[in-house]
C-alpha cells in the first residue's frame, strides 16, 4: 500500500495505532489530507474508533476512509454516521483512487 500511494506522489504515514499517529502527527506538526484506516485493529480497537480519536485530537474535519473486509451493513452503517467512506477487501488499485478523489472532491467543495 504504501508503495503504490508514494507511486502516485503521495506522502505516507503508517502508524500501528491511533495514539501513535496521534503523538508522531503532533510532533511534526504533518497533518495529513486524507487517512486510509483499515477496520480490525489490534487491542479490541476498530478504524472507526480510531478516526473519532484522530478527529477529537487533531483535526475535526480530517477526511478518511474505512478499509476492511467485513462486508456488514453494521460497519457500513457506522461508517455512514461518521461520514466515512467504506472500501472492501481485497482492495483494487482503481477503487481506491477513484475514492480517494472522490472524498476529497466531497471535502474541497464543501469549504
Amino acid at each position: 500500500m504504501k508503495a503504490l500511494l508514494s507511486g502516485w506522489g503521495c506522502r505516507v504515514e503508517a502508524y500501528a495505532s491511533a495514539g501513535e499517529a496521534i503523538g508522531a502527527l503532533a510532533a511534526s506538526g504533518f497533518r495529513p489530507e486524507l487517512a486510509l484506516v483499515d477496520y480490525h485493529l489490534d487491542e479490541g480497537s476498530d478504524g472507526l474508533k480510531a478516526i473519532a480519536e484522530l478527529r477529537n485530537r487533531l483535526d475535526p474535519g480530517l477526511v478518511a476512509i474505512l478499509i476492511t473486509a467485513d462486508r456488514s451493513a453494521k460497519v457500513r452503517d457506522q461508517a455512514l454516521a461518521f461520514d466515512v467512506q467504506v472500501l472492501t477487501k481485497p482492495l483494487k488499485p482503481a477503487s481506491l483512487r477513484a475514492a480517494m478523489a472522490s472524498v476529497l472532491q466531497r471535502r474541497d467543495a464543501a469549504e
